[in-house]
C-alpha cells in the first residue's frame, strides 16, 4: 500500500495473518527500512525506495518467513539522506497509527537501512533508543555514533560491512563497533571479505 504523510511518502505491508477487527490476541513485529541516497524519489514516486530489498521483504512476508509489518519510508530531499522531521514522522506512524489500530508490537520495532539508510538506522536509533528493539546498519559507519554508546547499549545492534568498502572503511566501523563492545554494548559485527560498498545483499 502507497501512503503520504505530513509531505513524506511511505510504503506499508501488513502481515500475512493479520485481520482486521479481529480480537485474536495477536501483536506484529514492525520493520522499518530506509533505503541509500540513491533510492530517493520525489512525491509522485512512492516505489524507488523498494529498489533495493523491497522484493525480498515482501516475499519473506508472503511466504511466512516474517509475520510482520514492513514500513517503507522514502526522502524526497535533494541530498537523498533522511532527517530529523522524517524520523518523528516514523515514529508518528508507529505509535499512533501501526499499534493502536492494527495490532503492531510497540516492543518489536526492528530497524534496518544500507549506506545512507544505515546511517538512518543509526540516526533513528540514537534519537529513540526506547523505542527501537533492534538495529541492522549496513555499510555505514562514522566515529560519531560512539556518543551514543550509553543510550545504545541495550539495544541488540549487528552492523554489516564489506572489506573492500571505502565509505566507511572498515577502520572506522571497527573503532565503532569496540566503542560498543567495550561500553558493554550488544553488538555483533559481521565484515565479508572481497566485498564492496554493496555489502546488503550479503547481509540479508
Amino acid at each position: 500500500k502507497a501512503y503520504y504523510y505530513k509531505g513524506m511518502a511511505f510504503r506499508l505491508k501488513f502481515p500475512k495473518s493479520y485481520q482486521h477487527g479481529v480480537s485474536d490476541g495477536k501483536t506484529y513485529p514492525i520493520y522499518v527500512f530506509f533505503h541509500g541516497i540513491g533510492e530517493k524519489g520525489t512525491i509522485y514516486d512512492n516505489e524507488y525506495q523498494l529498489y533495493h530489498g523491497g522484493e525480498l521483504h515482501s516475499n519473506a512476508v508472503e511466504n511466512g518467513q516474517f509475520d510482520g509489518f514492513l514500513i517503507y519510508p522514502q526522502t524526497s530531499a535533494s541530498s537523498g539522506f533522511f532527517g530529523t522531521a522524517q524520523y518523528g514522522f516514523v515514529k508518528e506512524i508507529i505509535e499512533n497509527y501501526i499499534v493502536p489500530q492494527v495490532k503492531g508490537d510497540i516492543n518489536r520495532v526492528i530497524v534496518e537501512g544500507l549506506s545512507g539508510g544505515g546511517t538512518s538506522t543509526w540516526q533513528f536509533t540514537g534519537a529513540y533508543p526506547q523505542l527501537v528493539a533492534a538495529a541492522n546498519p549496513i555499510s555505514a559507519a562514522s566515529l560519531s555514533f560512539r556518543d551514543w554508546v550509553n543510550a545504545l547499549k541495550w539495544t541488540p545492534i549487528w552492523q554489516f560491512q564489506g572489506e573492500l568498502d571505502t565509505n566507511p572503511h572498515p577502520n572506522t566501523t571497527v573503532q565503532v563497533f569496540n566503542a560498543y563492545k567495550n561500553g558493554g554494548g550488544n553488538m555483533r559485527y559481521t565484515v565479508y571479505p572481497g566485498v564492496g560498498h554493496g555489502a546488503w545483499t550479503n547481509a540479508w
